[in-house]
């Protein structure tokens, strides 16, 4: 069986990566980064509970004292702790709304994969599965996947419910109601909702 690293952030997009992965037939590992911002305490516990579901093999690394870390290293760094572990894939959870720049991105885990190989010793792919996707195909993609889009974490406010205001949550509201999947998350305001549905 192939093993598969997947970076989760703990959002609604890595968590149905997880649940894709492990559908596929990998033997799936996850990787989660404490960047130390608002929102990455609400982050742990919800990638701690999305891991839960597929495997026993979780691993957290604390980044709070480096400022400003860019995807890309992310996904770099991710990789070579893929090595680290023996998996033969990272799987990272972007799709097209998160970028209009999908050549580049594809470009960028080709170089990565060629180069981790190398380094390596065999055969080692970085990929974005989710790619070519848009926000509501992942998240229905991901409900029918059994996907419990309730233990992941989008608000940058809070860190015990969702507000319903902040940005990160607008999108989440508007994007569960365009994919049609019920929203079963914990709204502090409930009232906003209203003017986003």
């Amino acid at each position: 069986m192939k093993k598969a690293l997947v970076l989760l952030s703990g959002g609604p997009d890595s968590a149905a990566l997880v649940h894709w992965a492990n559908e596929k037939g990998y033997d799936v590992s996850t990787l989660n980064f404490n960047l130390g911002d608002s929102k990455s305490k609400a982050r742990v516990h919800a990638a701690e509970s999305i891991s839960k579901r597929i495997t026993d093999s979780a691993y957290y690394v604390d980044l709070k004292t480096t400022k400003n870390i860019s995807p890309s290293v992310l996904v770099t760094l991710a990789a070579d702790y893929a090595l680290k572990i023996n998996a033969d894939k990272l799987f990272y959870g972007i799709h097209k709304n998160d970028t209009v720049n999908k050549e580049g991105i594809s470009y960028f885990n080709n170089t990565l994969s060629e180069t981790i190989s190398l380094k390596a010793g065999k055969n080692f792919h970085v990929e974005a599965p989710f790619l070519y996707y848009s926000q509501s195909e992942v998240l229905n993609l991901g409900e029918y996947l059994d996907t419990d889009f309730s233990e992941t974490w989008s608000c940058k406010n809070r860190t015990d419910s969702h507000c319903g205001y902040c940005d990160s949550c607008v999108e989440r509201i508007k994007h569960f109601s365009e994919a049609g999947v019920t929203d079963d998350t914990n709204y502090h305001l409930e009232k906003t909702l209203f003017f986003y549905r």
